[in-house]
């Protein structure tokens, strides 16, 4: 991961990884996304051609996202229960780096996190 801010890599990196490989973004998009938006500078090992045109894509990806998110929930396909259970899951997920230093590393998150977030995901889907 690209990601230059060490506590970030840290503390979530094992649990982010696992979640974007389910999610429509790269490691490199989600880096550049974190670094533009906690006001990083462009990373070392890209131009910043390639760094313009991956923050197009990204934003490209974003403003879809919001869309489909957008029409989901007209169409009462994602409704407020869903986006709650969401929100909660969030929450939990970023304050588990601040109840203890042994959610660093793979060998000690348990893979269950992975596993209660996959299964209310699942649940959540109302089609």
């Amino acid at each position: 991961m690209y990601i230059t801010n060490s506590d970030y890599i840290n503390k979530n990196f094992y649990l982010f990884d696992k979640i974007i490989e389910k999610s429509l973004f790269t490691n490199r998009q989600i880096s550049i996304i974190y670094n533009k938006s906690s006001g990083g500078k462009i990373h070392k090992r890209i131009s910043s051609g390639a760094y313009y045109r991956q923050i197009k894509q990204c934003r490209a990806k974003i403003e879809s996202l919001l869309y489909s998110i957008l029409l989901l929930r007209s169409l009462n396909i994602i409704d407020n229960k869903t986006m709650n259970i969401i929100e909660s899951v969030v929450i939990q997920l970023n304050s588990l780096p601040e109840n203890t230093e042994d959610h660093i590393t793979s060998n000690n998150i348990p893979s269950d996190v992975i596993d209660v977030i996959d299964k209310i995901i699942k649940k959540s889907i109302s089609i």
